[in-house]
Protein backbone atom coordinates (compact mmCIF):
# COMPACT_ATOMS: atom_id res chain seq x y z
CA UNK A 1 0.00 0.00 0.00
CA UNK A 2 3.25 2.28 0.44
CA UNK A 3 2.60 5.92 1.83
CA UNK A 4 -0.59 6.93 2.47
CA UNK A 5 -0.69 11.29 2.43
CA UNK A 6 -3.61 12.90 4.44
CA UNK A 7 -5.30 16.42 3.95
CA UNK A 8 -4.77 19.08 6.45
CA UNK A 9 -8.29 18.66 7.84
CA UNK A 10 -7.57 14.92 8.52
CA UNK A 11 -4.18 15.85 10.51
CA UNK A 12 -5.94 17.82 12.43
CA UNK A 13 -7.85 15.39 14.04
CA UNK A 14 -5.23 12.64 15.03
CA UNK A 15 -1.49 13.15 16.93
CA UNK A 16 1.72 12.05 14.72
CA UNK A 17 5.24 12.32 15.20
CA UNK A 18 7.37 15.57 14.52
CA UNK A 19 8.10 14.25 11.64
CA UNK A 20 5.26 14.01 10.40
CA UNK A 21 4.95 10.39 9.68
CA UNK A 22 4.03 6.92 10.93
CA UNK A 23 4.28 3.52 10.19
CA UNK A 24 2.25 0.71 10.85
CA UNK A 25 3.62 -1.77 13.55
CA UNK A 26 1.98 -4.09 11.25
CA UNK A 27 3.66 -3.21 8.12
CA UNK A 28 6.34 -1.24 8.18
CA UNK A 29 6.36 -0.20 4.60
CA UNK A 30 2.71 1.21 5.21
CA UNK A 31 2.66 4.75 6.47
CA UNK A 32 1.09 7.60 6.67
CA UNK A 33 1.87 10.99 6.48
CA UNK A 34 0.77 14.94 7.43
CA UNK A 35 2.76 17.81 5.57
CA UNK A 36 0.85 20.15 7.94
CA UNK A 37 0.41 18.55 11.25
CA UNK A 38 -2.16 19.20 13.91
CA UNK A 39 -1.17 20.13 17.36
CA UNK A 40 -2.33 21.83 20.57
CA UNK A 41 -0.35 24.75 21.44
CA UNK A 42 0.16 23.37 24.97
CA UNK A 43 1.64 20.20 22.98
CA UNK A 44 -1.00 17.73 24.60
CA UNK A 45 -3.04 14.88 22.72
CA UNK A 46 -6.25 15.06 21.61
CA UNK A 47 -6.70 12.11 23.65
CA UNK A 48 -6.29 14.09 26.44
CA UNK A 49 -9.82 15.19 26.41
CA UNK A 50 -9.37 17.20 30.16
CA UNK A 51 -6.12 19.10 28.47
CA UNK A 52 -5.93 22.93 28.45
CA UNK A 53 -5.83 22.73 24.64
CA UNK A 54 -9.45 20.87 24.70
CA UNK A 55 -10.51 23.63 27.28
CA UNK A 56 -9.71 26.54 25.64
CA UNK A 57 -11.69 25.14 22.43
CA UNK A 58 -14.69 24.63 24.38
CA UNK A 59 -14.70 27.98 25.16
CA UNK A 60 -13.91 29.48 22.23
CA UNK A 61 -16.98 26.99 20.76
CA UNK A 62 -19.20 28.81 23.16
CA UNK A 63 -18.44 31.63 22.43
CA UNK A 64 -18.89 31.40 19.14
CA UNK A 65 -22.21 30.08 19.56
CA UNK A 66 -23.35 32.96 21.85
CA UNK A 67 -22.08 35.74 18.98
CA UNK A 68 -23.78 33.90 16.29
CA UNK A 69 -26.96 33.64 17.82
CA UNK A 70 -26.74 38.18 18.30
CA UNK A 71 -25.05 38.19 15.11
CA UNK A 72 -28.20 36.47 13.51
CA UNK A 73 -30.61 38.87 15.63
CA UNK A 74 -28.18 41.68 14.75
CA UNK A 75 -27.84 41.59 11.19
CA UNK A 76 -31.72 40.85 10.71
CA UNK A 77 -32.68 43.97 12.34
CA UNK A 78 -29.63 45.69 9.71
CA UNK A 79 -31.69 44.07 6.85
CA UNK A 80 -35.18 45.17 8.10
CA UNK A 81 -34.18 48.36 8.98
CA UNK A 82 -32.31 49.30 5.49
CA UNK A 83 -35.29 47.20 3.48
CA UNK A 84 -37.87 49.75 5.40
CA UNK A 85 -36.49 52.68 4.06
CA UNK A 86 -36.49 50.72 0.20
CA UNK A 87 -33.54 53.05 -0.84
CA UNK A 88 -31.60 52.27 -3.73
CA UNK A 89 -28.81 54.24 -2.34
CA UNK A 90 -25.69 52.27 -2.75
CA UNK A 91 -24.45 52.70 0.37
CA UNK A 92 -27.66 50.97 1.64
CA UNK A 93 -27.32 48.19 -0.90
CA UNK A 94 -23.89 47.80 0.43
CA UNK A 95 -24.92 47.25 4.35
CA UNK A 96 -27.84 45.05 3.01
CA UNK A 97 -25.15 42.63 1.28
CA UNK A 98 -22.75 42.90 4.13
CA UNK A 99 -25.69 42.33 6.48
CA UNK A 100 -26.47 39.08 4.27
CA UNK A 101 -22.79 37.22 4.18
CA UNK A 102 -22.49 38.15 7.99
CA UNK A 103 -25.51 36.45 8.57
CA UNK A 104 -24.36 33.08 6.39
CA UNK A 105 -20.98 33.95 8.51
CA UNK A 106 -23.04 32.96 11.70
CA UNK A 107 -24.52 30.37 10.59
CA UNK A 108 -21.63 28.40 9.42
CA UNK A 109 -19.63 29.83 12.24
CA UNK A 110 -21.74 28.03 14.78
CA UNK A 111 -22.09 24.75 12.70
CA UNK A 112 -18.64 24.28 11.87
CA UNK A 113 -17.27 24.83 15.41
CA UNK A 114 -19.68 22.50 16.48
CA UNK A 115 -18.87 19.73 13.86
CA UNK A 116 -15.39 19.81 14.58
CA UNK A 117 -15.49 20.37 18.40
CA UNK A 118 -17.88 17.21 18.56
CA UNK A 119 -14.68 15.45 16.37
CA UNK A 120 -12.18 16.53 18.58
CA UNK A 121 -14.29 15.22 22.05
CA UNK A 122 -14.51 12.56 20.22
CA UNK A 123 -18.45 12.75 21.34
CA UNK A 124 -20.02 10.94 17.97
CA UNK A 125 -18.93 8.47 15.56
CA UNK A 126 -17.00 9.87 12.82
CA UNK A 127 -19.06 8.08 9.94
CA UNK A 128 -19.21 8.89 5.85
CA UNK A 129 -21.33 11.93 6.31
CA UNK A 130 -20.22 13.30 9.53
CA UNK A 131 -16.44 13.28 7.79
CA UNK A 132 -18.12 15.02 5.34
CA UNK A 133 -20.07 17.90 7.03
CA UNK A 134 -16.73 18.14 9.19
CA UNK A 135 -14.75 18.81 6.16
CA UNK A 136 -17.14 20.85 4.26
CA UNK A 137 -18.51 23.33 7.63
CA UNK A 138 -14.54 24.92 7.58
CA UNK A 139 -14.46 24.81 3.89
CA UNK A 140 -17.65 27.00 3.75
CA UNK A 141 -16.84 28.89 6.98
CA UNK A 142 -14.15 30.60 4.92
CA UNK A 143 -16.04 31.09 1.82
CA UNK A 144 -18.31 32.84 3.99
CA UNK A 145 -15.41 34.91 5.84
CA UNK A 146 -14.02 36.11 2.48
CA UNK A 147 -17.22 37.68 1.05
CA UNK A 148 -17.67 39.67 3.80
CA UNK A 149 -14.25 40.50 4.06
CA UNK A 150 -14.41 41.72 0.21
CA UNK A 151 -17.66 43.43 0.78
CA UNK A 152 -16.38 45.39 3.33
CA UNK A 153 -13.32 46.32 1.12
CA UNK A 154 -15.59 48.03 -1.74
CA UNK A 155 -17.38 49.74 1.14
CA UNK A 156 -14.39 50.87 1.57
CA UNK A 157 -13.31 52.04 -1.56
CA UNK A 158 -16.87 53.33 -2.72
CA UNK A 159 -16.50 56.05 0.69
CA UNK A 160 -13.31 57.00 -0.95
CA UNK A 161 -14.79 57.75 -4.38
CA UNK A 162 -17.84 59.54 -3.16
CA UNK A 163 -15.32 61.80 -0.29
CA UNK A 164 -12.72 62.17 -3.19
CA UNK A 165 -14.78 62.49 -6.52
CA UNK A 166 -18.85 63.25 -5.11
CA UNK A 167 -19.64 64.27 -8.94
CA UNK A 168 -18.36 61.13 -11.33
CA UNK A 169 -19.03 58.49 -8.15
CA UNK A 170 -22.59 59.39 -8.55
CA UNK A 171 -22.13 58.27 -12.32
CA UNK A 172 -19.92 54.90 -10.94
CA UNK A 173 -22.07 53.92 -8.24
CA UNK A 174 -25.69 53.63 -9.39
CA UNK A 175 -27.69 50.99 -7.96
CA UNK A 176 -27.46 48.78 -11.04
CA UNK A 177 -23.60 49.00 -10.86
CA UNK A 178 -23.62 48.64 -7.13
CA UNK A 179 -25.35 45.37 -6.81
CA UNK A 180 -23.39 44.12 -10.25
CA UNK A 181 -20.32 44.58 -8.28
CA UNK A 182 -21.57 42.72 -5.05
CA UNK A 183 -22.24 39.77 -7.62
CA UNK A 184 -18.64 40.52 -8.31
CA UNK A 185 -17.27 39.89 -4.83
CA UNK A 186 -19.43 37.01 -4.71
CA UNK A 187 -17.92 35.63 -7.47
CA UNK A 188 -14.57 36.24 -6.08
CA UNK A 189 -15.58 34.64 -2.83
CA UNK A 190 -16.16 31.39 -4.50
CA UNK A 191 -12.94 31.42 -6.53
CA UNK A 192 -11.00 31.34 -3.69
CA UNK A 193 -13.25 28.71 -2.55
CA UNK A 194 -13.16 26.49 -4.97
CA UNK A 195 -9.60 25.03 -4.38
CA UNK A 196 -11.05 23.91 -0.62
CA UNK A 197 -13.84 22.07 -1.98
CA UNK A 198 -11.96 20.57 -4.85
CA UNK A 199 -8.58 19.16 -3.34
CA UNK A 200 -10.32 16.87 -0.64
CA UNK A 201 -12.75 13.29 -1.02
CA UNK A 202 -13.71 11.48 1.99
CA UNK A 203 -12.34 7.95 1.30
CA UNK A 204 -12.57 4.28 2.88
CA UNK A 205 -10.11 3.76 5.80
CA UNK A 206 -8.07 0.95 4.40
CA UNK A 207 -6.12 0.39 7.88
CA UNK A 208 -9.34 0.77 10.15
CA UNK A 209 -9.92 -2.24 12.78
CA UNK A 210 -12.44 -4.60 10.42
CA UNK A 211 -9.62 -4.05 7.66
CA UNK A 212 -7.08 -6.30 9.10
CA UNK A 213 -7.69 -9.38 8.18
CA UNK A 214 -5.22 -11.53 10.93
CA UNK A 215 -7.38 -12.70 13.47
CA UNK A 216 -4.22 -12.57 15.65
CA UNK A 217 -3.58 -9.25 15.16
CA UNK A 218 -6.93 -7.53 15.59
CA UNK A 219 -5.96 -6.25 18.68
CA UNK A 220 -2.67 -4.24 18.14
CA UNK A 221 -2.55 -1.01 17.89
CA UNK A 222 -1.30 -0.27 14.00
CA UNK A 223 -0.87 3.55 14.62
CA UNK A 224 0.17 3.85 18.20
CA UNK A 225 0.22 7.89 18.06
CA UNK A 226 -1.92 8.94 15.65
CA UNK A 227 -4.97 5.85 16.40
CA UNK A 228 -5.80 6.56 12.57
CA UNK A 229 -6.77 2.57 12.11
CA UNK A 230 -10.10 4.14 14.66
CA UNK A 231 -11.51 5.76 11.79
CA UNK A 232 -13.90 4.75 9.38
CA UNK A 233 -13.17 6.77 6.72
CA UNK A 234 -10.82 9.48 5.97
CA UNK A 235 -10.71 12.88 4.37
CA UNK A 236 -7.86 12.63 1.68
CA UNK A 237 -6.36 14.93 -1.49
CA UNK A 238 -7.68 14.76 -4.35
CA UNK A 239 -5.73 14.85 -7.96
CA UNK A 240 -6.56 18.36 -8.00
CA UNK A 241 -4.69 19.23 -4.35
CA UNK A 242 -1.21 19.44 -5.69
CA UNK A 243 -2.05 22.25 -8.45
CA UNK A 244 -3.81 24.68 -5.71
CA UNK A 245 -1.14 23.89 -3.10
CA UNK A 246 1.99 23.00 -4.30
CA UNK A 247 2.02 24.25 -8.62
CA UNK A 248 0.08 27.09 -7.53
CA UNK A 249 1.58 27.57 -3.85
CA UNK A 250 -1.59 28.38 -2.25
CA UNK A 251 -2.29 31.55 -3.93
CA UNK A 252 -6.04 31.49 -2.81
CA UNK A 253 -4.80 31.28 0.58
CA UNK A 254 -2.32 34.28 -0.03
CA UNK A 255 -4.81 36.58 -1.40
CA UNK A 256 -7.84 35.40 0.90
CA UNK A 257 -5.53 35.97 3.60
CA UNK A 258 -2.97 38.91 2.71
CA UNK A 259 -4.76 40.98 0.03
CA UNK A 260 -7.67 42.53 1.27
CA UNK A 261 -5.58 44.41 4.72
CA UNK A 262 -3.25 46.42 2.67
CA UNK A 263 -6.27 47.57 -0.09
CA UNK A 264 -8.07 48.63 3.34
CA UNK A 265 -5.03 50.19 4.57
CA UNK A 266 -4.49 51.91 1.88
CA UNK A 267 -7.74 53.14 0.93
CA UNK A 268 -8.55 53.87 4.29
CA UNK A 269 -5.44 56.40 4.33
CA UNK A 270 -6.58 58.07 0.73
CA UNK A 271 -10.11 58.66 3.19
CA UNK A 272 -8.78 60.15 6.00
CA UNK A 273 -6.94 62.80 3.82
CA UNK A 274 -9.75 63.15 2.27
CA UNK A 275 -11.77 63.56 4.81
CA UNK A 276 -9.51 66.19 6.73
CA UNK A 277 -9.58 68.43 3.85
CA UNK A 278 -12.78 68.64 3.85
CA UNK A 279 -13.18 68.96 7.37
CA UNK A 280 -11.25 72.34 7.17
CA UNK A 281 -13.77 73.94 5.02
CA UNK A 282 -17.23 72.26 6.55
CA UNK A 283 -19.32 75.15 6.16
CA UNK A 284 -18.70 75.04 2.09
CA UNK A 285 -20.01 71.44 2.22
CA UNK A 286 -22.90 70.74 0.66
CA UNK A 287 -25.28 68.11 1.87
CA UNK A 288 -24.48 65.35 0.00
CA UNK A 289 -20.68 65.66 1.26
CA UNK A 290 -22.10 66.08 4.90
CA UNK A 291 -24.09 63.10 4.69
CA UNK A 292 -20.72 60.81 3.15
CA UNK A 293 -18.73 61.87 5.62
CA UNK A 294 -21.40 60.89 8.31
CA UNK A 295 -21.42 57.48 6.23
CA UNK A 296 -17.64 57.40 6.69
CA UNK A 297 -17.55 58.49 9.91
CA UNK A 298 -20.35 55.72 10.63
CA UNK A 299 -18.58 53.06 8.96
CA UNK A 300 -15.10 53.27 10.33
CA UNK A 301 -15.50 51.04 14.06
CA UNK A 302 -16.28 48.54 11.58
CA UNK A 303 -13.07 48.48 9.38
CA UNK A 304 -11.34 48.34 12.82
CA UNK A 305 -12.98 45.77 13.84
CA UNK A 306 -11.86 43.79 10.35
CA UNK A 307 -8.70 44.56 10.85
CA UNK A 308 -8.47 42.93 14.92
CA UNK A 309 -10.16 40.27 13.62
CA UNK A 310 -7.56 39.11 10.94
CA UNK A 311 -5.21 38.91 13.29
CA UNK A 312 -6.42 35.40 13.80
CA UNK A 313 -6.19 34.49 9.84
CA UNK A 314 -2.83 35.55 9.49
CA UNK A 315 -1.47 34.19 12.50
CA UNK A 316 -3.09 30.60 11.19
CA UNK A 317 -1.70 31.30 7.72
CA UNK A 318 1.95 32.32 9.42
CA UNK A 319 2.22 29.72 12.22
CA UNK A 320 0.91 27.39 9.57
CA UNK A 321 3.93 28.11 6.83
CA UNK A 322 6.63 28.71 9.12
CA UNK A 323 6.09 25.47 11.55
CA UNK A 324 3.96 23.53 9.14
CA UNK A 325 1.79 22.74 11.91
CA UNK A 326 -2.13 23.27 12.56
CA UNK A 327 -2.48 24.32 15.52
CA UNK A 328 -6.36 23.95 16.77
CA UNK A 329 -6.95 26.77 18.80
CA UNK A 330 -5.86 28.66 16.18
CA UNK A 331 -8.24 26.60 13.65
CA UNK A 332 -10.90 27.68 16.71
CA UNK A 333 -10.08 31.28 17.10
CA UNK A 334 -10.28 31.56 13.76
CA UNK A 335 -13.96 30.65 13.43
CA UNK A 336 -14.34 32.64 16.60
CA UNK A 337 -13.03 35.91 15.27
CA UNK A 338 -14.95 35.28 11.76
CA UNK A 339 -18.36 35.09 14.16
CA UNK A 340 -16.98 38.30 15.94
CA UNK A 341 -16.43 40.45 12.71
CA UNK A 342 -20.27 39.46 11.56
CA UNK A 343 -21.71 39.72 14.94
CA UNK A 344 -20.75 43.70 16.08
CA UNK A 345 -22.19 45.57 13.06
CA UNK A 346 -25.09 46.34 14.71
CA UNK A 347 -23.96 47.60 17.51
CA UNK A 348 -21.52 49.79 15.74
CA UNK A 349 -24.37 51.13 13.67
CA UNK A 350 -26.92 51.53 17.01
CA UNK A 351 -24.08 53.89 19.08
CA UNK A 352 -22.65 55.32 16.20
CA UNK A 353 -25.57 56.91 14.81
CA UNK A 354 -28.41 58.54 15.97
CA UNK A 355 -31.14 58.04 13.47
CA UNK A 356 -30.21 54.01 13.29
CA UNK A 357 -30.70 53.91 17.03
CA UNK A 358 -34.13 55.64 16.66
CA UNK A 359 -35.35 53.14 14.16
CA UNK A 360 -33.98 50.00 15.90
CA UNK A 361 -35.66 50.88 19.24
CA UNK A 362 -38.90 51.74 17.41
CA UNK A 363 -38.32 48.54 15.63
CA UNK A 364 -37.55 46.74 18.98
CA UNK A 365 -40.21 48.30 20.62
CA UNK A 366 -42.71 47.06 18.32
CA UNK A 367 -41.59 43.71 18.27
CA UNK A 368 -41.44 43.49 22.03
CA UNK A 369 -45.19 44.84 22.40
CA UNK A 370 -46.22 42.05 19.94
CA UNK A 371 -44.92 39.37 21.32
CA UNK A 372 -44.73 39.81 24.97
CA UNK A 373 -46.99 42.47 25.96
CA UNK A 374 -49.57 43.46 23.57
CA UNK A 375 -52.99 43.60 26.13
CA UNK A 376 -50.73 45.68 28.54
CA UNK A 377 -49.83 47.83 25.38
CA UNK A 378 -53.14 48.42 24.43
CA UNK A 379 -54.61 49.29 27.76
CA UNK A 380 -52.15 52.20 28.23
CA UNK A 381 -52.50 52.99 25.00
CA UNK A 382 -56.50 53.34 25.69
CA UNK A 383 -55.60 55.22 28.78
CA UNK A 384 -53.45 57.86 27.50
CA UNK A 385 -55.51 58.15 24.41
CA UNK A 386 -58.85 58.55 27.11
CA UNK A 387 -56.72 61.45 28.61
CA UNK A 388 -56.07 63.48 26.15
CA UNK A 389 -52.15 63.00 26.40
CA UNK A 390 -51.52 64.69 23.24
CA UNK A 391 -47.93 65.55 24.10
CA UNK A 392 -46.97 62.03 24.73
CA UNK A 393 -48.86 60.79 21.14
CA UNK A 394 -46.88 63.43 19.29
CA UNK A 395 -43.75 62.42 21.50
CA UNK A 396 -44.49 58.79 20.42
CA UNK A 397 -45.30 59.26 17.09
CA UNK A 398 -41.85 61.29 16.40
CA UNK A 399 -39.90 58.17 17.82
CA UNK A 400 -41.80 55.73 15.96
CA UNK A 401 -41.57 57.79 12.62
CA UNK A 402 -37.60 57.68 12.86
CA UNK A 403 -35.85 59.46 9.94
CA UNK A 404 -34.93 58.11 6.72
CA UNK A 405 -31.34 58.81 6.73
CA UNK A 406 -29.52 57.36 9.43
CA UNK A 407 -25.75 58.53 8.85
Amino acid sequence: MGRTNLSVFMCTLIDTPESGEECSVLNSSECIRCNLRGGYLSGESIHDYHSIGHVISLSMWLLTIILGIGGLLGNYLIIRIVKKRNSERPFDILLMVLAAFDTFCCIVTGIGTTVTILCFQDWVLKGYIFMYIYYLSFSTVLFGRSASVFTTLLITIQSYLMIAFPVSSIRWFTSRSTKILSICVFIIAICLAVPRFSSMYIGLNPYHDHAVDHEMNKNVEQFRVSGLHRFHYLILPTKMHRFWYHTLNRAHMQIDFWLPLPLLIFFKFLTFSNVRKLNKKRKELNVSQEKQLQAVSMFLPVVILLFICNVAPILFYFLMELKAIVYREMYMLLCLSTALNSSLNFLIYYFRSRNFRIEADAMLSSVSSQFYAPNVYHINQRERNKAGDLEWSTSNNRRHSGSNIWY
